[in-house]
């Protein structure tokens, strides 16, 4: 752990540009000298331009932060793979940030290869693609970032920009608190399409929950918190009135948010300005607090006070209920993929329910092993950079490695609070701060760079035919086991109910007064009784909705109406039609029963008047997701084996 006074700023210079040249541990390598312009347009755009802002064609993956990443992406791997002439230096082999995207890619890989045993919709599988491509652009991002900063100027010129994005988001969220304007909906992007319109301003007790240019309050909350620790250590080091506005502003503007995950992004802040600072500044901190709270009460009477009942109702608290009502389906689908889960970026809010915790939405979707990926990306980061500051000659190198810390840890607390994978501009700024752990090691560091050895004669053949052979083991063993997925069947039927009308009456007289039989008997018929005896009749896989609901397992997406939507699944057509017809029959059947049991007048009862022949489709299994899955993984385990060989070389 770093202690406070291995970081105390009355031992960190005052630094002019200058002053920032390249430290000990410079290395040459790649991505070219070029490479902060592309960070610098990467993060321009990922501010600046809302998420859901494409290139028409390429739809959610077209975002122009998100092409310039897989820009990257590519430009890394066509320099660290061509090769290097002999004697040159290693630009990271091996290092932590890499080792943590190496885990995480394989969970995500194993993940995917695992959602392809499965019958899945159309939909499901297109988003499952997308996911692939989004975590290529995360990777590449990291890596280019990680390899592409050569220097100690370079990585605090980076570290400086992400903080003056953080301000001229914060002052965004400043004006859109005032004038409560829309600044997703309401500005122009010429040339990109409009991919989402369920972005929007929301309110809490009167406030203007400001998002700014991001999706939602949560995520522009937790862009700033990760900001925050980087920008209180530019604020010590530099120790100028501009650098100080910005750690203020960033902090101001967290509260705007009016939410918990806003305020504990605060709090962390907080914490870590308490750390690093010395004994006076502390103090100063103090004197400060008192009129910084003023200043809100006087700016935004009401503001703090709602805050405050955030927390202490929370128990009351519909948000937080809501959270926990996902408990039981979580519990269910973690039971039917324990190690997998059903794949990453197919549990989809239309269609099952919003998972307002990442943790728990990547146990649904990639299982316990993409759950480890998981934490190893958040936690390990943290461990790397605090022992990585005692070693740090410098004090302001220290304070830096301790704010990249915090950073992760933020994340680490408010990916507790929302799906932080559907964010963007939220998971962009987390990989490269990755990417920027990867080049604090590397830059840092007095210790020389190692030389590529490799290189030279026949020496680069091994450790080539090694990382070959194991992808090549991953490709077949991973074939043969998709060769196996087998399709389901989806029988689907529906079950018009009302009042039949007499005879002389109008046809629409049963309409008129059965609002909620549809819900009650969907309750009867998905209740355990019910199920157990279709269970034992073969038919148990099935799923009920009333009106335009979905027909997902433990959906949150309901209809309402007088129609009820039946859907049956099984290996075969013919028992999955079965299993429709059986459960339009307990429909019926239960239906009656209900109201004889209540003496209901027969001449008013609800029936089924009109219910349709099921139509059976297939739920495909998709080999193409397989493919792109297989390919990375066999990837990534070709990597883990060249990075083993050079490692016992």
């Amino acid at each position: 752990m770093v202690g406070v006074r291995d970081v105390a700023p009355a031992a960190v210079p005052r630094v002019t540009p200058a002053a920032s040249v390249p430290g000990p541990g410079t290395a040459p390598g790649v991505p070219p000298a070029g490479s902060p312009v592309l960070v610098t347009i990467y993060l321009v755009l990922l501010v600046f331009i809302p998420s859901v802002y494409v290139v028409g064609p390429l739809g959610a993956v077209g975002t122009p932060a998100g092409i310039v990443s897989f820009l990257m992406l590519a430009v890394w791997a066509l320099a660290r793979f061509v090769g290097r002439p002999s004697g040159e230096q290693d630009p990271g082999r091996g290092g932590v940030a890499h080792r943590v995207l190496l885990v995480f890619a394989l969970a995500f890989a194993l993940a995917t290869v695992g959602a392809a045993l499965r019958p899945m919709t159309t939909v499901e599988f297109t988003a499952a693609l997308r996911g692939v491509v989004m975590v290529c652009g995360w990777l590449g991002l990291a890596l280019f970032v990680a390899e592409g900063l050569r220097s100690r100027a370079q990585l605090y010129a980076v570290v400086r920009l992400a903080v003056w994005m953080g301000t001229l988001l914060a002052l965004l969220g400043f004006g859109q608190f005032v004038t409560g304007f829309d600044i997703v909906n309401n500005l122009p992007f010429p040339g990109l399409t409009l991919n989402s319109t369920a972005v929007t301003l929301y309110e809490r007790a009167g406030f203007a929950r400001v998002n700014a240019t991001t999706m939602h309050a949560i995520e522009f909350a937790t862009v700033l918190a990760m900001i925050l620790p980087l920008a209180v250590s530019e604020a010590l080091r530099r120790r100028t009135l501009v650098s100080v506005a910005q750690a203020l502003l960033v902090a101001g503007a967290l509260p705007l948010t009016v939410s918990r995950s806003g305020m504990l992004g605060l709090v962390i802040g907080m914490a870590f300005t308490f750390l690093v600072a010395g004994r006076r500044m502390r103090l100063v901190l103090l004197g400060l607090l008192p009129v910084g709270l003023a200043a809100f009460v006087a700016v935004a009477p009401g503001l703090l006070g709602t805050i405050r009942d955030l927390f202490l109702a929370a128990d009351t608290d519909t948000s937080i209920s809501a959270r926990t009502d996902d408990y039981p389906a979580v519990e269910a689908f973690f039971q039917q993929a324990p190690w997998l889960g059903r794949g990453p970026f197919t549990f989809l809010p239309g269609i099952y329910r919003t998972l307002d915790n990442q943790y728990l939405g990547t146990l649904v979707e990639a299982g316990l092993i993409g759950l480890a990926g998981l934490l190893v990306l958040l936690v390990v980061p943290v461990v790397h950079v605090l022992r990585l500051a005692r070693r740090l000659p410098s004090a302001e190198d220290r304070v830096l490695c301790t704010g990249l810390a915090a950073s992760f840890a933020v994340a680490m607390v408010l990916f507790l609070t929302f799906d932080a994978f559907s964010f963007p501009t939220a998971m962009g700024m987390l990989f490269l701060l990755l990417g920027t752990v990867g080049a604090a090691a590397r830059v840092l560091l007095p210790s020389p760079a190692r030389v590529i050895e490799r290189w030279r004669g026949g020496g680069r053949m091994p450790v080539a035919v090694a990382a070959a052979l194991t992808g090549l083991i991953v490709l077949t063993v991973g074939g043969a086991v998709l060769s196996g997925a087998e399709p389901a069947y989806e029988a689907r039927a529906s079950a018009a109910l009302a009042v039949p009308a007499r005879q002389g009456q109008n046809i629409y007289f049963g309409k008129l007064d059965i609002e909620g039989v549809s819900e009650l008997v969907l309750r009867v018929v998905e209740s355990d009784r019910v199920r157990d005896e279709l269970d034992a009749q073969g038919h148990g896989d099935f799923q009920l909705t009333v009106g335009n609901g979905s027909l997902a397992p433990f959906t949150e997406v309901h209809g309402s109406g007088d129609v009820v939507s039946v859907s049956a699944t099984s290996t075969d057509p013919e028992s999955a039609a079965a299993g429709a017809t059986a459960v339009l029959a307990a429909i019926e059947q239960h239906l009656a029963d209900l109201q004889s049991a209540r003496g209901v007048d027969p001449g008013v009862r609800v029936a089924v008047v009109e219910s349709s022949t099921p139509v059976v489709t297939v739920l495909p299994v998709r080999p193409v997701l397989g493919v792109v899955g297989l390919a990375v993984l066999a990837g990534t385990a070709a990597a883990g084996a060249r990075f083993v060989f050079l490692r016992r070389r």
